[in-house]
């Protein structure tokens, strides 16, 4: 752990989304139909699948081990038509 508690990559490109190198999605970028004016919604959820169904909990600022907000940091390369 570092000062900022568990950081993680969340990858989309054209082959595929990911999380911290692992493949978890065929969604690509073509697929989602980003532009420099779209809004981002971030969703965290647990699926339906079996062995999923222990539930997710997520911490913010003054509750649970770390005393900071969820962060968010959108990085991008800027491709030409």
């Amino acid at each position: 752990m570092n000062q900022y508690g568990m950081l993680k990559l969340i990858r989309i490109t054209q082959e595929g989304s990911y999380i911290d190198g692992c493949r978890i999605s065929d969604v690509t970028l073509d697929q989602i139909g980003l532009d420099y004016k779209s809004d981002i919604h971030f969703r965290i959820a647990v699926t339906d699948e079996p062995l999923n169904k222990r539930g997710l909990t997520i911490f913010g600022k003054n509750f649970g081990n770390y005393g900071q907000n969820l962060l968010a940091r959108v990085l991008y390369n800027v491709q030409e038509e």
